[in-house]
């Protein structure tokens, strides 16, 4: 797979999104039961995260243009916010992708599929968005343990990467698409059903380690 760095500026720190390879467009499945450790209660621009009461807000996810769900699984929190659930021993899943990479383009539609079907709110961090050095070089330190290596064995924080979180834990996560689908940064070409299925299976098999 093609991976790129995603990295923090010395200063005031705009992180640089790095794409990462693979999925497709997958028409939304049924939704069926909340699990109820997962499901976010949304009042007032909060949601309930486990213990944890995150501040969120809508999203627009026009951007993602395979994504046909009119009522999308995602809310946005900002970095920061993440950053509560590993401190502050928060139940969630985190996705960390933005609209410019093709990878996450594929992968949010399956994503969404995956949420739906279990009842399930995803907490999206658009990383095309500037941070502190601060809360970035935090988000590292809970997020080394899943990094890829590159070559000289330094961690790099690559997108499209879904965490699922409980009670502060990072219990499953994913990054990419599926093995057997590659696209370069200008490909138009989608997975395939067996690719797209292998794909629900890996998000629904994460989500559900928040039961």
């Amino acid at each position: 797979m093609k991976y790129k760095k995603l990295i923090a500026g010395l200063t005031a720190a705009v992180l640089l999104a790095g794409c990462t390879s693979d999925t497709a467009a997958a028409s939304a499945a049924p939704t069926a039961s909340p699990t109820a450790s997962a499901a976010a209660v949304l009042t007032d621009g909060t949601a309930q995260a486990g213990s944890v009461t995150l501040n969120v807000s809508d999203v627009d996810m026009s951007g993602y243009e395979w994504l046909t769900d009119a009522n999308p699984a995602f809310k946005e929190i900002t970095l920061a916010e993440s950053i509560r659930l590993f401190t502050e021993g928060g139940t969630g899943v985190i996705y960390y992708g933005k609209t410019g990479c093709p990878w996450c383009q594929r992968a949010v539609p399956v994503m969404d599929a995956a949420a739906s079907q279990l009842g399930i709110t995803i907490y999206y961090i658009d990383v095309s968005k500037q941070v502190a050095e601060a809360d970035y070089n935090e988000l590292c330190t809970h997020l080394n343990e899943i990094f890829e290596k590159d070559s000289e064995g330094n961690p790099e924080f690559q997108v499209p990467e879904v965490v699922a979180v409980k009670d502060g834990r990072i219990t499953g996560h994913h990054l990419s698409l599926v093995d057997g689908f590659s696209i370069n940064e200008t490909d138009t070409n989608q997975m395939d059903n067996k690719q797209t299925k292998e794909l629900l299976d890996i998000y629904l098999d994460i989500f559900k380690t928040l039961e």
